[in-house]
């Protein structure tokens, strides 16, 4: 008995494999399918895919995109008409969800067509070609990726303006629980002095090294210097946030100060990163370590 299930399985692999052997389509697409499943849903020109999808150089080892590194920009592709034969986009058609297949494509004609590019990279070699490996995850419609992705733009835009709105009370509530007095400057910095030095001053054009902790309004640490060099640039020049080049400009070498530095002297409306939020108001102690 177990000798014809052995037989039995062996057989059901080798009609698989047979199954899954490349073809080519009339338009010189090479392809081959790993899972088939043609009763399930099957897209339609301009249909939104959730995919999971790697490329490569056909030979190569390395793979030039993952579709998993680049969350859902990535893993989503709305459904085009072929705008060459052998385009990926005909490869995309053939597929219904659950399967999962790879595709031959022309480098050049992926590089310069698909991607937009005025010429391939110098990797890409005559005829050679990009290997995808691609899952259908699920079918989306244009109408309805488009009312959700709407629908995210107004929950962000709700979210940043909430945010703007409640910038200004922050502050007063830090300066508030950190008994600070100061004045702001006419942009809104609020400079506060711990140690005066006694070198040179930091003027605009010159060389500045800085030790520094970079903290949010609630003390986490997104950035410091500590175990490092002390970051080293022109002041003034708009190679760091205003409110550094307003800051540091206060002091001179030997100097501490802690820079209270409202948004719009730092990274805006835009944030920096998944610690700095949009409208994020920052606290950085800093030290000023040498002027050239």
């Amino acid at each position: 008995m177990k000798k014809a299930m052995l037989i039995l399985s062996l057989a059901s692999m080798l009609a698989f494999v047979s199954c899954s052997e490349f073809k080519t389509t009339d338009t010189g697409l090479k392809y081959k399918f790993f899972v088939k499943n043609n009763d399930a849903a099957k897209p339609d020109m301009g249909d939104v895919l959730s995919v999971e999808m790697t490329y490569k150089m056909e030979g190569a080892d390395t793979f030039l995109f993952k579709s998993k590194e680049h969350k859902d920009e990535g893993q989503k592709l709305m459904l085009v008409k072929p705008v060459y034969k052998g385009d990926i986009s005909e490869g995309l058609a053939m597929m219904h969800v659950g399967d999962s297949a790879q595709f031959f494509v022309n480098a050049d004609s992926f590089y310069m067509r698909n991607v937009g590019m005025e010429k391939t990279p110098a990797f890409v070699k005559p005829n050679s070609k990009v290997v995808f490996n691609i899952k259908l995850v699920a079918v989306q419609k244009k109408a309805d990726f488009e009312k959700e992705q709407k629908e995210k733009r107004e929950k962000m835009q709700a979210m940043m303006e909430a945010r703007k709105a409640s910038e200004p009370d922050s502050i007063k509530i830090y300066l508030n629980d950190n008994k600070i007095t100061v004045q702001p400057t006419k942009d809104g910095l609020y400079y506060v002095e711990t140690q005066r030095g006694a070198g040179a001053k930091a003027m605009s054009g010159k060389t500045v090294q800085v030790k520094y902790t970079g903290r949010l309004l609630n003390g986490k640490i997104f950035d410091s210097s500590d175990g490092k060099a002390p970051i080293s640039f022109k002041l003034g020049e708009k190679q760091v946030i205003p409110g550094w080049d307003e800051g540091i400009s206060m002091m001179k070498v030997g100097g501490k100060a802690k820079l209270l530095i409202p948004s719009s002297l730092a990274y805006g409306p835009n944030g920096a990163g998944p610690m700095i939020q949009p409208f994020s108001p920052l606290v950085f102690d800093v030290e000023l370590v040498d002027v050239k």
